[in-house]
């Protein structure tokens, strides 16, 4: 069976200007050191950014191939940095793009949040990230005449707060005193530290905020809100330090979640979407009332035992959950559909609050479809679960996933703060201000591994050979770019490029890309001038330096991995660069960062996930009956998987960038690797994992792919 191509150009041999052509060493890429094309009329990037004419092109894709129209980088913006706290208050650059200083220049995000940016003394423009309730990327516009039009267009990358790096937050000195303060024994002052350059003012105020959700759960009306609530100090010197004595807060006590705002002092109290430093959510025990202070384990069983009655009229979303791995190594490995929780993460430490006696814990990737609750299992030291009719410790599950989940916005899938108002709150109460579990995990408890299936997988690797998921093994070396799976029910397809080696006769998988339902289309492609991984999102390249997860549109997911340590031994990243070197590739999911493949000789491999119960058809097609440089895109992994028709159909359409023509690159003798996850989102988990090493000089690179049946 054969699909239509849905690359972007046709097969490698089609091309006229590749045909029998060699790459040498130190040959530049097309379009190299030459000026952009001049504009014709109607042929500018204002406000159309992604289109293309026949002399010039606003899609990603035209700087690698010389085609950009000359005011692309004008309108098609960039920003740095390219990420913040969804909680917002982020100042951040926009690259090229020049602006008067009598500009008026307003931000707007998802095309329904303005804030107003400004123009440095250096004629660039800065805009303010704004308090959102999602994580992952969203549009940014930005007016300059105001709000006329809003001609320039641009991505920003807002992050979970438990996720967001130390540096770019404040930070709670001593969480633990915090999180118990007013409890016995606990008390005194408090502190918190930042960093003073994320704030640009030589005074400033520290701000109370409080987070509730208010509404009859899973209601039209159930909404979160953050709120003001008071100003702990006012007009201070911003060296990076601040401490206090709490004091109750009678007005203010029924706010039992909430986080403390650093920002300049010319503002008025409260005012949003400002420069700022954040800390991250939290319990507020230390401005509650007298009460608790007074009696902190009749106050918390008081409210416990009201959270006991308001669970037992909610739904029971338990059923809707998929169970744990039965054991840590089955954890750590099935990435396609659990990631380590960062709260309790064996690499770093095993700080495990919420999971005494746990040495890790993870977390489903996905949050279940209908009530957008989320799945915890924790092990301990021997690597059995651990359950909550045993300990205190126990894997629960989540009325409300931490990470939320799409489409956002409103409870109970607003990122972290709906899991603390209906989850962890709960747990102080229960658990942590009293000693009174058994009602917690009444309604949390341990889902164990009865149903847990693990997976199975299939392989593409070397110049390439090919394992499907029943086992048959064949090579194919055929020049081109072709369909490797297909799932129709679910509307997800994967691509390949085939493309021969240097100085030899065979072929080797150099990108893969995907796409599924309305989905981002995701590439994964080896860049060989410097023999390094790139990710495209929509055509475009995502750096990593940043933050190290990132989430994409119905395919969250990338983290970084080590191929040169042995299994099991811890890794690390280095941050330093937009394309990774010399150890990881910083992205998010999947892979935990201590499962590591070991090193082997020159292969670079991708996996992906299935699940179990999809049946494949056998493979089929395993070469193209027609030529390659036919628009029609021959399947050589399998012709097609079966898969249910009453699961959630979760698009695919179209895929591989143009290629970047490459140059060969001097090869270090030394062996390092690189691997991202991909998981898209459904019922059903569907991963892809890219892993990459050098060989010794003069050796050649390829992918191989692997695909993991669940």
């Amino acid at each position: 069976m054969r699909r239509s191509s849905f690359l972007s150009l046709p097969p490698l041999r089609c091309r006229r200007a590749e045909k029998n052509a060699e790459v040498r060493p130190g040959d530049a890429a097309p379009g190299a050191g030459v000026p952009p094309p001049a504009l014709r009329a109607g042929e500018s990037c204002e406000s159309k950014c992604g289109q293309s004419w026949s002399s010039c092109s606003c899609q990603p894709t035209c700087a690698s191939l010389g085609s950009c129209c000359s005011d692309y980088k004008e309108f098609c913006v960039e920003f740095a940095p390219q990420s913040g706290s969804i909680l917002g208050g982020t100042d951040f650059l926009v690259l090229h793009a020049t602006f008067n200083q009598t500009s008026f220049i307003e931000c707007k995000f998802n095309d329904d949040i303005r804030t107003v940016g400004y123009v440095d003394e250096s004629g660039r423009a800065h805009c303010i990230s704004p308090l959102l309730y999602q994580t992952g990327w969203v549009s940014v516009k930005i007016s300059s005449n105001y709000d006329v039009t809003f001609n320039r267009v641009g991505s920003w990358l807002a992050v979970h707060t438990g996720k967001l790096d130390s540096k770019l937050k404040a930070v709670l000195v001593n969480a633990t005193k915090w999180q118990y303060y007013g409890t016995p024994q606990v008390g005194g002052h408090l502190q918190m530290t930042w960093d003073s350059t994320l704030v640009r003012a030589q005074r400033v105020n520290v701000e109370l905020w409080g987070y509730r959700e208010t509404g009859k759960p899973y209601s039209e009306q159930w909404r979160g809100e953050w709120t003001y609530l008071y100003s702990l100090a006012k007009d201070i010197a911003n060296n990076g330090s601040f401490a206090f004595v709490p004091q109750p807060s009678p007005e203010f006590w029924s706010w039992e979640l909430g986080a403390l705002r650093v920002s300049s002092s010319v503002y008025p109290n409260g005012l949003k979407d400002v420069q700022a430093a954040w800390t991250e959510d939290h319990a507020l025990a230390w401005h509650l009332q007298q009460e608790f202070r007074d009696d902190s384990q009749a106050w918390a069983l008081a409210k416990c035992l009201a959270w006991d009655r308001l669970e037992n009229d909610l739904p029971d979303f338990l059923g809707e959950i998929i169970d744990c791995p039965c054991t840590l190594a089955q954890a750590r490995a099935d990435t396609g559909r659990f990631h380590t929780d960062y709260g309790c993460d064996m690499d770093k430490g095993s700080v495990c609050t919420y999971h005494p006696g746990s040495i890790h814990c993870v977390r489903a990737i996905q949050a279940s479809p209908t009530y957008g609750a989320g799945q915890q299992c924790c092990y301990d030291s021997s690597g059995a679960q651990v359950l909550t009719a045993d300990s205190i410790g126990g894997s629960t599950p989540d009325r409300a996933h931490d990470w939320g989940s799409p489409p956002y916005v409103r409870p109970p899938r607003v990122p972290g703060q709906s899991h603390w108002v209906y989850d962890v709150l709960s747990f102080y109460y229960c658990c942590l201000w009293s000693d009174n579990c058994h009602y917690y995990f009444k309604h949390r408890p341990s889902s164990d591994c009865r149903r847990y299936q693990p997976p199975t997988s299939a392989a593409v690797f070397g110049d390439p050979h090919f394992i499907t998921f029943d086992g048959v093994r064949y090579s194919f070396n055929g020049k081109g770019e072709y369909n490797l799976l297909e799932a129709p029910a679910k509307r997800l397809t994967i691509q390949g490029r085939n493309e021969p080696v240097l100085n030899g006769n065979a072929t080797k998988l150099s990108s893969v890309v995907m796409k599924e339902a309305l989905s981002d289309v995701i590439e994964v492609r080896l860049v060989a001038a410097d023999d390094n991984l790139q990710v495209l999102q929509n055509q475009k390249p995502l750096a990593f330096n940043e933050q190290s997860w990132m989430d994409l549109n119905a395919a969250p997911a990338w983290r970084c991995v080590s191929a040169t340590a042995p299994w099991r031994r811890p890794c690390s990243c280095r941050k330093n660069s937009a394309t990774p070197r010399g150890g990881c590739w910083a992205t998010r999911t999947a892979w935990p960062a201590t499962t590591c493949f070991p090193p082997a000789a020159g292969r670079r491999r991708l996996t992906a996930a299935t699940p179990r119960r999809f049946s494949t058809l056998g493979p089929a097609g395993l070469f193209p009956t027609r030529p390659p440089c036919s628009r029609t895109i021959p399947n050589i992994f399998w012709t097609r998987l079966t898969i249910p028709q009453d699961t959630t159909p979760i698009l695919f359409q179209r895929f591989l960038s143009p290629r970047i023509p490459t140059t060969r690159s001097t090869i270090s003798p030394r062996t390092f690797a690189l691997e991202t996850t991909l998981s898209f989102v459904g019922m059903t988990f569907w991963w892809v994992v890219v892993q990459s090493w050098e060989r010794p000089p003069k050796s050649r690179s390829a992918v191989m792919l692997l695909l993991w049946k669940t």
